[in-house]
Formats: structure tokens, sequence, C-alpha cells
């Protein structure tokens, strides 16, 4: 601030009056580079400071700071002096998490995460898959070797579960569709045919893994009829659960059908000859007859066929 010399009179004093030069006089403003050494001169809080009070400030600020803060160990900071300064921060930031130096501190900090003690630990809650299998016994095995917390297992392999689930299901809704369509194919035969498929593949000692699915009901009509071929091409009609006519074998409605067609159209037979021996032409009756309710619906055309009827 300017202070203007006065006269005796009160007067603003001009040149002469106690002021050689006529100027006013100025209290000086405060400059701590003054005063400041050499080294500390380019210093923000030295060029910024306005007063005294400024510059004092802030070395209290950093005395309390340098107080609260940690110092990070040098390079050749032993492994006594980095664990000391690692307790400090923890004590500080509860949620600070060291990397791990070996298997056992590793196990430590995932088993703190969450991972379970044992491979049992790993459960899954998913609808249409089986917990209890040996498969799934392995992934728990696997996944506990790779540290893997609960809620990452569940994660992960949740949603495999949950699709293989559905293919499952989806599985299982086709192999029935499929089924159902076999046995109007395969029709009154139907049963003999599959117990003749199961006793092929038991006596051809078929690989294991195949019977087992059979048995779990994972074989589909495709399965059934490829097996069926094998095993005709292989033993013929005369493998366990061949088809042979009569009363004693069933016909598939195709093999029904050709049958009748061969006997209709053999004029020889006893079926279509009226004057044939009363004790065959009765045998052929009851054969056709058999034969037609192979057939879907057939038993409706039986009346008609024991008559010798052309149908």
């Amino acid at each position: 601030m300017k202070y203007p010399l006065m006269n005796e009179a009160g007067e603003e004093a001009g040149a002469g009056a106690g002021d050689p030069s006529g100027e006013t006089t100025e209290t000086p403003e405060f400059n701590l580079l003054d005063t400041a050494p050499d080294y500390a001169k380019d210093w923000d809080e030295v060029k910024n400071a306005k007063s005294p009070e400024d510059f004092w400030q802030w070395a209290d600020n950093l005395r309390s700071f340098r107080g609260r803060a940690v110092a990070l160990p040098g390079e050749d900071a032993s492994d006594e002096q980095r664990m000391e300064v690692a307790q400090k921060l923890m004590e500080r930031m509860p949620d600070l998490v060291m990397k791990p130096r070996n298997a056992e501190e590793a196990a430590a900090l995932f088993k703190s995460l969450g991972m379970p003690e044992d491979p049992t630990g790993y459960n899954l809650d998913v609808e249409g898959f089986d917990p209890d299998s040996e498969r799934f016994e392995a992934v728990r095995q696997a996944a506990h070797q790779a540290n893997l917390t609960e809620d990452q297992f569940k994660a992960v392999f949740g949603a495999m579960a949950q699709m293989e689930a559905e293919a499952s299901g989806e599985r299982q809704s086709r192999v029935s569709e499929s089924m159902s369509q076999l046995k109007t194919e395969w029709g009154a035969a139907y049963d003999q045919k599959i117990e003749g498929v199961r006793q092929f593949m038991n006596q051809m000692q078929l690989p294991q893994s195949w019977r087992d699915a059979e048995e779990n009901g994972q074989f589909d009509a495709t399965d059934y009829m490829a097996m069926d071929a094998m095993r005709q091409r292989m033993v013929g009609e005369s493998a366990p659960g061949a088809t042979n006519g009569g009363e004693s074998g069933k016909l598939t409605p195709a093999e029904a059908q050709a049958k009748i067609d061969e006997i209709r159209g053999n004029r020889e037979h006893p079926f279509n000859n009226p004057h044939a021996e009363p004790g065959a032409r009765q045998r052929a009756i009851q054969e056709v007859m058999e034969l037609y309710r192979m057939l879907p619906g057939g038993t409706q055309q039986v009346a008609t066929a024991a008559f010798g009827d052309p149908l």
C-alpha cells in the first residue's frame, strides 16, 4: 500500500517535503525468493507463497502427510522390510491384496476369495442335470486344482450344465418321437425286433458303451433299425428275434403285406383254391388272417380274409 507524505498543513507534500524525488513511499511486498536458498527457488511452494503464513501452512501440511505416509521399500530392501511395509499398507487398506509368492500363499488367497476347502464344495442346481455322475466329480476335481471360487465354478460350469440339460431334453424328445414312428413301422413285430436287437448286441459282444446307451434309452429309431439290419446281414433270419412268419413269428407291416401279396399272387396256394384239402385250406386262411392282423387296421379285414375272397 502506498502512503503519501503530508506537510504541516495536512496537505500532500510535493517535492522537497521529505522526499527529495517527490515520489510517494510504499510498503514492500513479501517475496520468499529473496530469502530462499538457490536450490529451493524453483519450488512451486516457494514461488507461490504470498506470505510467510502460506509457506508455513504448506510445511505443516507436509509434516502431517509424512506422518500418515508409508515409505515404499527400495530396490535393496530385504524380505522382512518389504513385509513390514506390506503389513502397514494392509492395516490402512483392508481390501488390499498381496500377490502370492508361492503355492501356499496362492491357496490362502483363493480360499479368502471363495474357493471351497475341497472339491465337494462345488455344487450345481440345474434341472435335468445329474450332479452324481462320475464326469461331474472329475469336473469338480479339475475346478479345485484350478483354484476356482464357488461363484466362478457356478458361472462357468453352470452354463455348460444348463446347455447340456437342454440338449439332453431335446434329444429325449427326438428319441421319443422317432420310437413312436418305429412302433408304427414295425407294428406287431416291434417288441420282438427290439428284443432281437438286444440279444444280438449281447451275443456279438458289441461295445459296452453301445449296450449301455440302448439300456439307458439313448437309442433312437435309426439306431435300432441299423442294428436290426446288421443282425439280419450277419446271422440271417435265424438270428435272435428273427421274424419268420406263422404263429411263432411277428412281421412288420411291410413284411406282412409282402407275404400277403405273395400268397395272393400264387393261385396254387390253398388260400386261393376252394377245392384244396380242407385242413390245408383252413391253415392257409388262419395264416392270412394272422398276417392281416399285423397291418395297421388289418383286423377289419380279417373276416373277409377268412372266406378267401379277394381283398
